[in-house]
């Protein structure tokens, strides 16, 4: 048996039941039209979580900056994705408004930093004080990717 025959033997027999089966059909439309309205910026969560999933544009963990704020991927759900910054604010986005997305923990990044140092002093106590300063300098920043 076919749907049309169905719902057309519903249709008729809620007629004769003394229902009025075109008030119901239209009440279920708006009824569904009014679930599909409030339910669509969560499918639109879903879809963009899973996108991000299986894109792997970034990760747990990742550096990255979206819509100008700066930070490390902490958690990746289904409908928000968490980042925490340096300052251990934390940015909550649902999954629909990640746009722009720039990782800076896909590759290598390098940085050149200058240090002016006075003339007077002398290149063994610079090199001392470098050698003691720059594994601290080093563990802050990574310090940042474990948190």
């Amino acid at each position: 048996m076919n749907y049309a025959a169905i719902i057309l033997a519903l249709y008729f027999a809620l007629d004769y039941l003394g229902f009025n089966p075109s008030a119901i059909v239209a009440s279920l439309g708006v009824v569904g039209l009014a679930l599909s309205f409030g339910a669509k910026d969560m499918i639109a969560d879903i879809f963009a979580g899973t996108s991000i999933v299986f894109e792997n544009s970034f990760q747990v963990g990742d550096q990255v900056e979206i819509g100008g704020f700066r930070g490390r991927v902490e958690s990746i759900g289904i409908r928000t994705t968490r980042l925490v910054n340096s300052s251990m604010n934390v940015k909550i986005l649902n999954n629909k408004d990640i746009k722009d997305v720039i990782n800076y923990s896909k590759y290598t990044s390098w940085c050149s930093v200058s240090i002016k140092v006075p003339a007077s002093q002398s290149l063994e106590r610079i090199r001392e004080i470098m050698e003691r300063e720059l594994p601290a300098i080093i563990d802050f920043g990574g310090s940042l990717k474990k948190k």
